[in-house]
């Protein structure tokens, strides 16, 4: 007989069929590195450095060589980033953090764990700078420089600094620890203010330092000889006198300045791109120290954080934030920089995609939109080394998918398909988002005609594509059921917002994407009020093995706009085709409502189709904040019930089925109370869960795959990259008697 065990996740029991899985050893695949914002070394003689990256926290306790994620979970739910990072001058272990939304938290265990001050910032206000000093904590912004003497709980602004003048550098003198200097960010915003002020008080009151130029602060050392160097708009100045006459040293646009080592007088001056040293103040000509730095393809590094830190040793290091290197380390002693990558997976991704064939061919893609990113990652040897791709042609890559039945040719004639956000500068101008690769990867060409486009150069406007879906039986010659197996696959689908015309929030084409059409009209239109509105848009779609069904999934916003909860009337949840996509109806009846709504559909953000019985599939049901809940349904839609219980504390985002045993389910998503994100396993059809993610060190999980070659391995892509475990053996296969 089978022994029925039970699982503890998340404080509930979930039945399982055969043993608990123990903690999995998840092994990271890459992409290393990360878009780190800011850098943030630990006071005293610690070597602790904390990261703070677009999408969650990194540790280093080092020279910054390796990396590991902290406080996993503390920004997941929302999607809410880090904005300020500071560390306390005489308190090694505390650590000061402003999210993305406003609220202030705090550290004691360097990094490791936060809870909030009570104070959240102003939405309507940009905070730029954030301070700890002996007697308080300063935050500056666009109104001009508050200040908390109660750990963070209240501030009050300066009274000193002239208002509505951000300050984007304070830093405290570390042999006196009350003197602060703060540099004004974008030059003085009223002519004739000073761009440096002084504090002898930790912050309390202000004087004006004169004899700089107006300009934008960037960096303020002290120097082990007692004098002050800052840098202003790229040059270079030193005061010996606590700031009261300034000499100008040294001028490189762009330029950041540090010391090199403590007990020195050498600095170090870069811009990304060039560096220079000095052990005299650049009273001689300065030594080059460029080795090792990138040469970025877009010009300037970009980065906006250089920091001294020191390693366990105690050996000198200097290191920025550098793209999707995330640190760069300077060694004094070599006089050179090499990536500080190791273990710093930082890079949220989206897209996963196996070659069927080959399991060490992996694609996924960075989904967060920057001007200056390389989207799309490619690996041939199961990650080792990553290559990137897509700069010039998209902003973010959200979904890719291999046509199958091109792989018997080999990697050069493999057709990959992916979609995102394009890119909207020239030379590119705003593509559709959607791409198409006819070798392999190596090249690729955006997919537009047909497309609603305006402007002269014509910009194509449906907004973020979130789905590219190929249909396995669009093949010349299908056979009855089931996909395909020669191609090439001609009937391609995508999913956007559609952007002025609501029939393109979901696109076909029958020629490889060569030509597209706006087949969603059929689908809920928005609805708008005069102060309240509501959007439904199309987030899966699966085909039926029989092909005579297609089905959408949706999800909604809704909102009033004096930001009060909105209880939606809009149609959403699950539609189905019968006629290959042309038009939509509603298949909801047994799906849950939205709480207070009496005909909107829960969203549905996943959706998966039996590989082998025609008509069978499953739905995820959520509202944000709640956990999911997975419905079955046996007659194409018609009906649907309940598969089991609700999954506590995870919002599931993927949903995929075992094509080798169909009664096997993989759910992965993110968790709901700041721990790790979730991917779970189903043995009898989601009718019972077993969790998979013990000691997976991220905090949303947003699509899960298996290997091809390896039953036993998924591989998942997550908010810190791609991630593969061998996961335990299933009943299916390894019952127990």
């Amino acid at each position: 007989m089978k022994r029925l065990t039970y699982c503890r996740l998340a404080g509930v029991f979930l039945a399982v069929a055969s043993t608990c899985a123990a903690a999995q050893d998840w092994q990271p695949l890459g992409p290393r590195g990360a878009r780190v914002s800011a850098l943030v070394a630990a006071s005293g003689n610690s070597s602790r450095i904390l990261a703070a990256t677009e999408n969650g926290l990194f540790l280093s306790i080092g020279e910054g060589q390796r990396w590991r994620s902290t406080a996993v979970g503390l920004f997941a739910t929302g999607g809410t980033g880090i904005r300020l990072l500071a560390a306390s001058p005489v308190l090694p272990l505390q650590f000061f953090l402003l999210d993305s939304g406003g609220r202030l938290l705090r550290s004691e265990d360097g990094g490791e764990s936060w809870a909030p001050t009570g104070y959240v910032h102003p939405a309507f206000d940009t905070p730029v700078a954030m301070t700890v000093t002996t007697d308080g904590l300063l935050i500056s912004h666009y109104s001009g420089v508050l200040r908390s003497t109660d750990v963070g709980a209240t501030f009050a602004p300066v009274a000193d600094l002239p208002a509505g003048q951000p300050m984007g550098v304070m830093a405290i003198n570390p042999q006196q620890p009350q003197v602060v200097l703060a540099g004004a960010f974008l030059g003085p915003f009223t002519p004739g203010d000073a761009s440096l002020y002084r504090s002898t008080d930790g912050g309390t009151r202000w004087t004006p330092l004169a004899g700089l130029p107006p300009g934008n602060v960037t960096e303020i050392e002290y120097v082990s000889d007692g004098s002050t160097v800052v840098s202003l708009d790229g040059a270079v100045y030193r005061s010996t006198d606590a700031g009261q006459n300034w000499q100008l040293l040294f001028q490189l646009s762009g330029g950041r300045v540090v010391r090199v080592e403590a007990g020195t007088v050498q600095l170090l001056l870069t811009d990304g791109r060039n560096c220079f040293r000095s052990s005299n103040f650049f009273a001689t000509a300065p030594t080059s120290c460029a080795d090792g730095l990138p040469q970025w393809e877009w010009g300037s590094a970009g980065f906006s954080t250089i920091e001294y830190a020191r390693s366990l040793n105690g050996a000198p290091r200097v290191l920025i934030n550098a793209r999707r290197y995330g640190v760069l380390s300077y060694n004094p002693y070599a006089n050179s920089w090499s990536p500080n990558g190791i273990e710093l997976f930082g890079v949220p991704t989206r897209g996963l995609a196996i070659a069927p064939t080959d399991s060490n061919w992996i694609l996924t893609g960075h989904w967060l939109p920057h001007s200056d990113n390389e989207p799309l990652r490619m690996t041939r040897d199961g990650g080792e080394f990553w290559q990137y791709d897509l700069g010039r042609y998209a902003r973010a890559i959200r979904s890719i998918e291999f046509d199958p039945t091109s792989l018997a040719g080999g990697p050069d004639s493999t057709r990959i398909y992916a979609s995102g956000v394009g890119f909207s500068a020239q030379p590119v101008f705003n593509n559709s988002g959607v791409f198409k690769s006819s070798d392999g990867g190596a090249s690729w060409q955006a997919l537009d005609s047909g497309l609603p486009s305006s402007g002269d150069p014509p910009r194509v406007m449906i907004g973020t594509v979130r789905k590219v879906k190929l249909d396995p039986r669009s093949c010349a010659a299908p056979p009855p059921q089931g996909p395909c197996a020669a191609g090439p696959l001609d009937t391609v689908f995508a999913l956007a917002e559609g952007g002025s015309d609501a029939a393109y929030r979901l696109i076909r084409s029958h020629e490889g994407g060569a030509n597209w059409s706006g087949v969603g009209a059929s689908l809920p239109d928005a609805i708008v009020g005069s102060d309240w509105s509501e959007y439904v848009l199309p987030i899966d779609i699966e085909m039926d093995r029989s092909g005579d069904a297609i089905y959408v999934s949706l999800f909604g916003v809704y909102y009033n706009d004096d930001g009060t909860p909105r209880i939606p009337s809009s149609a959403s949840g699950v539609f189905r085709s019968s006629d290959g996509g042309s038009t939509w109806a509603a298949s909801n009846t047994g799906l849950p409502l939205v709480g207070g709504s009496a005909t909107t559909t829960r969203d549905v953000f996943a959706l998966a189709v039996h590989p082998r019985k025609a008509g069978v599939l499953w739905a995820t049901t959520a509202e944000i904040g709640q956990a999911t809940r997975i419905y079955r349904s046996d007659d194409s839609g018609a009906h649907w019930t309940a598969a089991g219980a609700a999954l506590d504390n995870c919002d599931v985002r993927d949903l995929q089925v075992d094509p080798a045993a169909p009664q096997v389910l993989y759910a992965a998503g993110f968790a709901l109370n700041q721990s790790n994100g979730c991917v779970l396993r189903s043995e009898d059809g989601g009718t019972s869960w077993t969790p998979l993610h013990a000691q997976l060190p991220v905090a949303a999980v947003y699509e899960v795959r298996k290997d091809p070659q390896n039953s036993r391995r998924l591989v998942v892509a997550s908010d810190h990259g791609i991630w593969s475990v061998e996961a335990p053996g299933d009943r299916i296969f390894d019952d127990v008697e």
